[in-house]
């Protein structure tokens, strides 16, 4: 018996990943097998110059968008019932982090979660 789809996207520093899996239940086992659907890896270079002034550029931004936004695309031609979405540094240390996430979720519906260093490492 297998589940509806589900994703994550990791959304790194440099690079954003999506999974796309399903969960299959045998009979015959007690552990659950996570099967890969999709995936996908897109260098977006959000953490580009962020250390200079903790803000995310706008080419960055654009860059970002445009990968999320393809994401959001794939995750609903495959029909996914739970989408996890986690950012890491670059967001978490972006003054702008507020408006990021407020565009992300205006231009595709995504609720991105910034883990901490702590849950990240």
């Amino acid at each position: 018996m297998k589940s509806a789809p589900l994703a994550a996207i990791d959304i790194g520093t440099n690079t954003f990943r999506l999974l796309i899996a399903e969960i299959r239940h045998d009979p015959q086992s007690s552990i659950p097998e996570i099967v890969e659907i999709y995936s996908d890896r897109t260098i977006t270079r959000l953490g580009e110059g962020i250390s200079k002034n903790s803000l995310i550029s706008n080419t960055a931004m654009e860059r970002s968008m445009a990968a999320l936004k393809r994401y959001a695309d794939i995750i609903a031609d495959h029909n996914v019932s739970l989408t996890s979405a986690i950012a890491t540094s670059a967001l978490r240390d972006a003054e702008n982090q507020d408006a990021f996430l407020k565009q992300a979720f205006k231009e595709t519906g995504l609720n991105i979660e910034i883990v901490s260093g702590e849950e990240e490492a």
